[in-house]
């Protein structure tokens, strides 16, 4: 976990500044500096938003227990998948087709509920196998022009499949973001 320490110390490097010259632009002393970045205290509100004014940066930011970059691909995935789910949707009530080609957009749209409350459970592992399983059954049923579905729901099932495998290769970034960080910590102490 990142705490509000980490983030000032990180937001400091990231300026190439002392803890000397952070603290004569706060008006606090070095002392004070060092005793946040190690999480020996905190920092004030109103010393919270002197520092983001200076960083540039909202409160939320600090305080924040993620990185800023992780919660951006969490939205990004997140809207990826609503993407996903409504193009499923909305082509499962518009396209025509034959009995089976109804039938497999069916299952189709139940998987990837499926899929999608497992992304609002935060259960990765399920998540990450279910968006494979469902991506490559998507892109090949397209390919394969199954149950005779016709050229709407072949296109939209490709398409989906192609997004939902995005999705999961935002998901792996986002462990491996995860693990290079911890690694970084690791490394400093």
């Amino acid at each position: 976990m990142i705490t509000i320490g980490n983030k000032i110390k990180q937001l400091r490097h990231q300026k190439g500044m002392t803890q000397q010259q952070l603290a004569t632009q706060l008006c606090v002393s070095r002392q004070t500096i060092s005793s946040w970045e190690t999480d020996r205290n905190i920092p004030d509100i109103e010393t919270l938003t002197r520092i983001a004014a200076y960083f540039n940066i909202q409160v939320g930011t600090i305080i924040s227990s993620q990185n800023a970059d992780s919660v951006y691909l969490h939205k990004y995935q997140q809207c990826m998948m609503d993407i996903i789910l409504a193009i499923l949707l909305v082509e499962r009530v518009t396209q025509l087709s034959t009995t089976f080609g109804l039938h497999w957009m069916n299952f189709i749209v139940i998987f990837y509920l499926i899929i999608f409350f497992l992304a609002l459970k935060q259960a990765n592992y399920f998540l990450n196998a279910g968006l494979i399983i469902f991506g490559m059954t998507s892109i090949l049923s397209g390919f394969a022009n199954l149950f005779w579905m016709g050229f709407g729901f072949r296109f939209t099932c490709f398409i989906c499949g192609v997004l939902s495998l995005i999705v999961f290769a935002i998901n792996v970034h986002q462990a491996l973001f995860r693990k290079q960080c911890q690694l970084r910590k690791v490394n400093r102490a």
